[in-house]
Order: structure tokens, then sequence, then C-alpha cells
């Protein structure tokens, strides 16, 4: 890769990750930081899991999951082209239905 081009977001080779408690499987790669912000791809197959979220951006890709934010009862099914932000510390579960690849910004700006 040069310093430039960082990867093809559908192909770059990810590594299996350890995912929050729940039964999906997930795999990421970290691929630049920008002001201090990770930026990268994460995947996660069919299932469940959760846990406390960090400041994070994404984008999705490809495939389809229902968030559900038990602080507030807010439920989101979110697919490709979907924008979220989640908040640090604030619990989030994921009902993954479909394989999920996201492009994801997580980290502080300070």
């Amino acid at each position: 890769m040069s310093e430039h081009f960082l990867g093809n977001v559908a192909t770059v080779e990810l590594k299996a990750s350890a995912a929050a408690d729940g039964t999906a499987a997930t795999a990421e790669r970290d691929l630049t930081m920008v002001s201090g912000a990770a930026v990268g791809v994460w995947e996660v197959q069919p299932g469940e899991l959760g846990g406390t979220a960090s400041d994070e951006a994404f984008v999705i890709l490809s495939g389809s999951a229902t968030l559900t934010f038990p602080a507030t009862g807010e439920v989101v099914t979110i697919g490709p082209g979907d924008i979220v932000k989640l908040n640090a510390g604030e619990l989030v579960r994921w009902q993954v239905h479909e394989l999920l690849r996201k492009v994801y910004a997580f980290g502080t700006t300070s």
C-alpha cells in the first residue's frame, strides 16, 4: 500500500477480533489515524453482541442490524448507506441479521 491509498473497504483483509459480549463473531482492521481517531473497517457475522460504546461514527457498507439502546429504549434498524453515531459510555445491543461491514472512525480528537 502507498502512503495515500489505504485499501478498498469491500475487500481489505480483516483479522478476527474479540467481540463484546455475545454470539456474533467479528473481524476488523484499523487503516489509519486522523486527528486522534482510528479509521478502519469492521465486520460482524449474524447473531447478537453488545457492550459499552466509545465515541464512534460509522457508515454501513453492507448487511443489516437492529441496534437497541437500553437507557433510552431507542431501537434503530440500519443497513447499507446508513450513518450512525454512538456516544462514549452508552450501552448498545446489536442484533445482526446478515453479515454486516462498516467503515468506522472512533476515538478522541483532543
